[in-house]
């Protein structure tokens, strides 16, 4: 959190936006007001975060959401709506994958956050649940977007399926000794697994984390 310093009006409008673009491209959502003034260190909600958003409504830097008098967004971004499968472990020892009773959920992301050359149609979103991941900022309650299908280059994130346990993890992929693939956490805590080729399948691999908000 910034201290609050004593910026002219410009400056703080300006501070303002580049908060609001920033979570928006981190977490793929619009920060409330309260969020804002923290985020920015100017405390007074209706005494200066007010008039900071109208100006910039005024300028054209952001929109008001229709007929929602107290909610806005940034102008020009493109949402595009993923599906989101359900949610997928990042732990060693109890892999698995739940899928969503709703077939049909989806999460909206900005489209500055889809990787270029890569389909829209191919990439789904996951839920991660666990912290085998962490050091590679993946953390538990973030959530990743996975381009579907089998291929991957080595060191990737993949989604894996493990026959043994009829189940998915998510993990760092490497090519062992010939017929061997090794599947790496990203934390001290959790062991590699080594397995056969035959035993896995490679679901999809990573290509974005959208951060949980803390």
């Amino acid at each position: 959190m910034e201290k609050r310093t004593n910026k002219t009006f410009p400056e703080r409008c300006e501070q303002v936006l580049q908060f609001i673009r920033e979570n928006y491209r981190i977490h793929g959502r619009m920060p409330s007001l309260q969020e804002i003034a923290e985020g920015t260190g100017i405390k007074s909600r209706g005494g200066q975060i007010h008039p900071i958003i109208n100006h910039l409504i005024e300028t054209g830097d952001l929109e008001r959401e229709h007929g929602a008098s107290h909610r806005f967004r940034l102008p020009n971004t493109g949402l595009f709506s993923l599906p989101l499968k359900g949610t997928i472990a990042g732990d060693s020892f109890n892999p698995e994958m739940v899928l969503d009773d709703d077939p049909n959920a989806m999460i909206q992301i900005l489209s500055e956050l889809i990787p270029n050359k890569i389909a829209l149609s191919k990439i789904y979103a996951l839920k991660v649940r666990g912290d085998s991941m962490k050091e590679a900022m993946i953390a538990d309650g973030d959530t990743v977007l996975m381009q579907e299908g089998d291929a991957w280059n080595e060191g990737d994130i993949v989604a894996v399926w493990l026959a043994k346990e009829n189940a998915t993890t998510l993990k760092k992929i490497h090519q062992g000794r010939p017929g061997v693939i090794k599947l790496k956490p990203r934390s001290h805590k959790h062991q590699t697994r080594v397995e056969k080729e035959e035993d896995i399948k490679i679901l999809g691999r990573i290509v974005g984390v959208l951060r949980k908000y803390q």
